[in-house]
């Protein structure tokens, strides 16, 4: 497949932002759209627990 293909981690991110799935996947696909690229898809997995320290 040829074309820029991206693969994102997000780091220092606020933490309740990441946690909406679908509020992330929208800023994403609206950040595409204002950089005028083709998007062909997305794939995100939510990690469980998100991020949360576990207890000692």
């Amino acid at each position: 497949m040829r074309g820029l293909h991206l693969l994102l981690g997000l780091n220092g991110c606020p933490f309740e932002a990441l946690k909406d799935e679908t509020a992330v996947r929208i800023a994403l696909r609206d950040a595409a759209d204002a950089a005028g690229v083709t998007r062909l898809g997305g794939v995100s997995n939510a990690f469980n627990p998100a991020g949360e320290q576990q207890p000692n």
